[in-house]
């Protein structure tokens, strides 16, 4: 036996006559559009500071080592208690790259190596900055 096949209906026959879009339609599209620049102008903003402070730590790093580059001429036993690697910390002088200002410091303490006769002297830089996000 076989069935007749039914009718194809359709839910909404109007569709098919409709020549342009609404104006929900073009309401919705423009919110959805609008919530996708936000949400790209967020992540460029982000990414934006992310590219800053990286840059900030990478110059500070470079700065800490052009600080401490010149102190190896001063180890020498004429110059061991009175040159720059006498004990106490010290203040380099202040950089200023780009719109961020750079403050070295370095610290010169006595290093224990348990050896009689000899000893040894240990150099910390820091590099301080303040970051202002353009």
């Amino acid at each position: 036996m076989i069935l007749p096949v039914p009718e194809r209906k359709t839910f909404a026959p109007n569709l098919m006559k409709q020549k342009g879009l609404t104006l929900m339609e073009i309401v919705v599209s423009v919110i959805i559009l609008a919530l996708m620049v936000v949400g790209i102008t967020a992540l460029f903003i982000s990414a934006k500071t992310h590219i800053f402070h990286s840059r900030a730590r990478m110059t500070g790093g470079e700065l800490g080592k052009l600080f401490l580059d010149p102190l190896a001429f001063d180890v020498a036993a004429d110059t061991w208690g009175t040159g720059n690697l006498r004990t106490g910390g010290r203040t380099g002088a202040t950089q200023t790259v780009g719109n961020v200002i750079f403050t070295p410091t370095y610290t010169v303490s006595d290093y224990d190596v348990s050896i009689p006769g000899q000893s040894m002297r240990k150099v910390q830089v820091d590099v301080q900055w303040q970051e202002t996000p353009p």
